[in-house]
């Protein structure tokens, strides 16, 4: 059974694909300009996810870590900042409900950083939620990006996707290919790069462009 969704899944992408770069008006890829447009440090801070707190969550952990090899490979005006030098400072804040913005610039320049990314993964699935007998990964993420030096938020958005995007696979690969583990580890590398896109310019396709959605977005510093 697996086996002819996965050549349905193929036929029908290349199809997509076909249709799409023949007869669409648009090209299959367009120009996303960078949000936040900043030079110097960046503290990711690992996400926290539900009950876990920071630095504490599998999943926050991984996207955090994805979002910093994303920028290294990505981005010449930012430089990353080991996030082990906010983990104390922030652990001793573990009781307090909420952490205002103050404190989390507090916690950027104790760091080193010009700028600190925090967020959460406020939603995580793993089945397809038109068919659950399909594995998918369905996430919500947010995130916000404080200017330490001026103790003041520059930016914050909230995203919602999925992966694959392209129905059940990704670069000819299909999620019965890549098992579990294999999909966990795919789709947390792309929702770091969701995150570090923010900060440069990049090129994504209409597919992604469709499946992937933003939510209101506070005026990023130029």
């Amino acid at each position: 059974m697996h086996t002819n969704l996965v050549s349905i899944a193929a036929a029908v992408t290349l199809a997509t694909c076909i249709t799409c770069i023949c007869g669409c008006p648009n090209p299959v890829h367009v120009e996303r300009k960078a949000q936040v447009r900043v030079a110097g440090t960046l503290l990711v801070v690992p996400f926290q996810s539900g009950k876990d707190y920071y630095y504490d969550s599998e999943a926050g952990n991984a996207v955090a870590r994805n979002a910093v090899k994303a920028l290294a490979l990505n981005s010449r005006n930012i430089t990353s900042v080991d996030s082990l030098k906010a983990r104390g400072p922030l652990r001793s804040l573990i009781l307090e409900k909420t952490i205002d913005t103050a404190a989390w610039a507090e916690i950027g320049r104790e760091a080193g950083a010009d700028y600190i990314l925090y967020g959460s993964v406020d939603e995580l699935s793993w089945r397809d939620l038109d068919d659950p007998s399909l594995p998918r990964c369905n996430f919500t993420i947010s995130f916000t990006v404080v200017d330490t030096s001026e103790s003041r938020e520059i930016f914050h958005t909230t995203r919602t996707g999925r992966y694959p995007i392209m129905l059940l696979a990704d670069g000819g690969v299909s999620v019965y290919e890549m098992g579990d583990e294999g999909l966990r580890f795919r789709a947390y590398a792309y929702i770091g790069k969701v995150v570090a896109r923010t900060f440069y310019d990049h090129m994504v396709t209409r597919f992604e462009v469709l499946s992937l959605q933003e939510g209101a977005n506070t005026t990023p510093a130029e």
